[in-house]
């Protein structure tokens, strides 16, 4: 192996991710200028401020599984719904990962 080749196959995955994570964060500021101006388009501009900036994150493991009643049929799935919620807070999501 030559001499520093491992960094530089290092440095370049690095700025690969970079280049991609800029790009995107171009990509999806203009998304985000665009929903703006057509919610104050559409909307008017009193509603702007309910998308100007604001950041949500989703997560599916919210739901609480379903409680049996035992009216439930033999093939019955009891595991927790995976639907997307939008989380209230981080505390609150950092609360819910250590139960």
């Amino acid at each position: 192996m030559v001499p520093g080749a491992e960094q530089a196959e290092t440095g370049a995955a690095d700025l690969q991710k970079h280049e991609c994570s800029s790009q995107t964060d171009r990509l999806l500021c203009r998304f985000d200028k665009a929903v703006t101006s057509l919610v104050g388009t559409e909307l008017g501009e009193d509603f702007t401020k309910m998308v100007d900036g604001v950041e949500a994150y989703f997560v599916d493991f919210l739901r609480d599984p379903p409680e049996p009643t035992g009216d439930e049929p033999d093939d019955f799935d009891f595991s927790a719904p995976k639907i997307y919620d939008p989380i209230p807070s981080f505390d609150f999501l950092e609360e819910k990962l250590q139960r």
